[in-house]
């Protein structure tokens, strides 16, 4: 989906914009075995003047670990999904690395404390992409916020100093995997693996392509919130520059989220799970703290 050259993502018009993005079938992609409810360690960061929060997720070993910045989508964090995405963060950490939950909303006023109006925005700019009105340049210019929160969501990882700075990977969600691949492509940013769920690189980064890190992209191609052509449309900029991509996992079938017609998927989640996992290990190593 594009907004003024800019790939965007949202929930359905027909879903309720606090519900959960994938149910049953996300939680078990995300949360596996590991405790699904427990928040990670509140800390902050400043960005544009705004505090951010941010969980952070950790091995039980002291050590220097591999760093993995994780953004959900549209809709946040909230009480339908807190489970999955902090699950995930737990079940990633177990496996060798410092996850940091980001709450990129915090740098806007654009909060999701009035979700419909930030539902609306995003609609009437899918409608009308070549729209230039005060809306639309609000929604550019949010984007261009929760972007730059991304960024000094890496500079407060590579501060930690339970993280090797030389190893920091992007994991997003649907307008977080937007996110992630915005960033990824900047090489000042210095991130070594990228995963996209459901998502994709905004048209106007996406123009002037020249460095992108390993890149895991995953989707469904019954995909209706994003449309699998996002996801495809970045796999092709990555061959074409020959820029390094994962073997792309397009599910057949698959929905927004690891949905089968209508219902949760998780045999299909629980594989990309462990894919996820085995790419995240590939190219930042798991030290166990040694």
């Amino acid at each position: 989906m594009r907004l003024n050259n800019q790939s965007i993502c949202l929930p359905a018009p027909q879903r309720p914009t606090r519900g959960g993005l994938g149910g049953l079938a996300l939680l078990v992609l995300l949360a596996g075995t590991a405790p699904a409810t427990e928040p990670g360690t509140k800390a902050s960061f400043v960005s544009g003047g705004k505090e951010v929060r941010v969980e952070r997720f950790e091995p039980d070993k002291k050590g220097k670990y591999p760093a993995v910045v994780l953004l959900y989508g549209v809709d946040g964090l909230h009480t339908a999904n807190e489970a999955i995405f902090r699950g995930g963060a737990r079940t990633v950490a177990n496996r060798g690395f410092v996850v940091l939950l980001v709450h990129y909303h915090d740098r806007t006023a654009a909060s999701l404390k009035d979700p419909r109006a930030l539902l609306k925005h995003f609609q009437e700019g899918l409608r009308n992409p070549e729209a230039n009105g005060k809306e639309q340049q609000a929604l550019r210019k949010t984007f261009d916020a929760w972007t730059e929160a991304v960024r000094d969501a890496v500079a407060h990882a590579r501060a930690l100093p339970s993280v090797d700075g030389d190893r920091v990977a992007l994991v997003g969600f649907s307008l977080g995997g937007f996110l992630a691949a915005t960033v990824a492509a900047e090489p000042q940013q210095r991130i070594g693996a990228v995963v996209t769920m459901f998502g994709g690189i905004p048209g106007h980064t996406g123009a002037r392509l020249e460095h992108f890190p390993h890149a895991l992209i995953v989707g469904g191609d019954k995909d209706d919130i994003v449309p699998v052509k996002e996801s495809y449309y970045l796999i092709g900029l990555l061959r074409a520059k020959k820029l390094p991509c994962a073997d792309p996992e397009i599910y057949k079938g698959i929905s927004h989220g690891w949905t089968k017609d209508g219902k949760p998927d998780p045999w299909t989640a629980l594989d990309a799970q462990q894919k996820i996992v085995k790419f995240l290990v590939k190219h930042l190593g798991r030290t166990d703290g040694k």
